[in-house]
């Protein structure tokens, strides 16, 4: 099935930054029907003025500066997606595939490393009860955001851990210059992904990750895990293998590749329950069954 691509109702901004991020992939330029229904929020920037602007695109729940909005258009080390790029591409397709309707929720940088830091918290000390932690400082913002939420979509950086370390702003201001500004001794080398399936009082938990050797997340992941299961997806996409931009940026695209992971869940999903909703002899009220533990992401 395809659809007609209605992709220059978006701005500028909305435009480039998925145009960019589709282009690893061959077809995805042939738009999922939300797009047609999207109405994009009001950027702070012009076409002629957003070579002058530090920040070119701004809303409500993020922003995205130029000199990372140059990166998306670089490859190699250059072309690292930092935390606001990966923030607003999930801000975007949030809003394109509205996933608050389908009870999906992309959670940003900020609030995942500060689960991390609570998880991490939790888990030294495993003998005190939960409710008596000091919660995220965001948290009521973060629970409105999740609350009766079915899934719940978190990305993942190997740098999460770095957050913890006493020197590390000693570390950031030794390596303050454009040079380092990617060095990841303090800002970390690999983005992946966890999807959460809240659907049930358990929550069981999907790790996505475009390559096979990085496995410091995995590992950080697993210790708040009560069981696990390990296990290699054959059919899941590699950034390596299944890039069109390998030869220039394959050992550099994870940030395309997580969004890309995240976006195929989403748009899955969604897709499965509005069909539902259309079907004549289907029951309001009952769930269309996405099953997290059988889903693969596919090139």
């Amino acid at each position: 099935m395809t659809y007609p691509d209605n992709s220059q109702r978006l701005d500028d901004a909305h435009t480039t930054l998925l145009k960019v991020a589709y282009s690893y992939f061959p077809g995805l330029l042939e738009a999922h029907p939300l797009w047609s229904t999207y109405e994009p929020p009001p950027t702070t920037h012009t076409t002629d003025t957003i070579s002058n602007s530090n920040r070119c695109y701004e809303n409500a729940t993020t922003s995205l500066h130029d000199p990372s909005y140059k990166t998306i258009a670089q490859t190699g080390v250059s072309g690292w997606f930092q935390d606001e790029i990966i923030d607003t591409s999930f801000d975007i397709l949030e809003r394109i595939c509205r996933c608050a309707d389908h009870k999906i929720a992309l959670a940003n940088t900020a609030s995942t490393s500060e689960f991390f830091k609570f998880g991490e918290q939790v888990l030294a000390t495993p003998d005190v009860e939960v409710e008596t932690y000091k919660h995220p400082r965001w948290d009521s913002e973060m629970l409105l955001k999740f609350k009766d939420k079915d899934f719940i979509i978190l990305p993942i950086s190997d740098g999460y851990p770095i957050l913890l370390d006493p020197d590390r702003e000693y570390k950031m201001a030794e390596y303050n210059d454009d040079e380092d500004n990617n060095n990841p001794h303090f800002r970390g080398a690999h983005w992946s992904l966890l999807i959460l399936d809240c659907r049930t009082t358990t929550i069981k938990a999907r790790y996505l990750d475009s390559t096979s050797i990085t496995t410091n997340a995995l590992q950080t992941l697993r210790r708040g895990t009560s069981s696990h299961e390990c296990g290699t997806e054959h059919t899941a996409s590699d950034q390596e293998h299944n890039n069109m931009c390998a030869r220039d940026d394959g050992s550099g695209a994870c940030g395309p590749f997580l969004y890309q992971m995240a976006k195929e869940f989403v748009q899955f999903t969604v897709e499965c329950r509005e069909d539902a909703c259309q079907d004549e002899e289907t029951v309001i009220g009952v769930d269309v069954d996405v099953d997290v533990d059988t889903y693969c992401v596919t090139p």
